[in-house]
């Protein structure tokens, strides 16, 4: 493979994944997570692929000297358009998670905040009030067995 090959097949991959990742920026402020899952198992075959091909031209540098600059100055605005695009992904991705989490741990709370005490009755059989002033719920109807089968 020649040295514009090389380039042409890294402005590819670079474009795809830059695409990719403008949608799922789109998809996580516009907080659509089923659409950002979707997308997971292209991105990260992009993100390998991306990967490969910048770990092949940083080792061998040489193996693009003969290559077209005008191919060459493609690739370096579309590596940069990459960082920003990564930077604001990373960002996006960080802020969801913080989100999802809170959210999570306001659930937990309001479980955990629940008076959730076996319920007692009162001589007159209703359901005994708690010192909280709420009624405590029945975990289930009351049972008595016959024993004297």
């Amino acid at each position: 493979m020649d040295a514009n090959e090389k380039v042409q097949d890294m402005i590819v991959i670079t474009g795809h994944l830059a695409d990719l990742l403008e949608r799922e920026n789109a998809a996580l402020k516009a907080h659509r997570p089923g659409e950002v899952k979707a997308m997971l198992e292209e991105k990260t075959k992009l993100a390998r692929a991306y990967e490969v091909g910048i770990k092949g031209l940083r080792d061998a540098p040489s193996s693009l000297a003969g290559a077209d600059e005008d191919l060459r100055e493609r690739l370096r605005l579309l590596a940069r358009r990459m960082e920003e695009l990564m930077a604001e992904n990373a960002r996006l991705l960080k802020m969801a998670i913080t989100v999802g989490r809170r959210v999570m741990e306001s659930f937990a709370m309001a479980v955990k905040s629940v008076d959730t005490g076996a319920g007692t009755y009162a001589a007159s059989g209703s359901i005994a009030m708690r010192k909280s002033g709420r009624r405590s719920a029945p975990r289930g109807p009351a049972v008595t067995i016959n024993q004297s089968l």
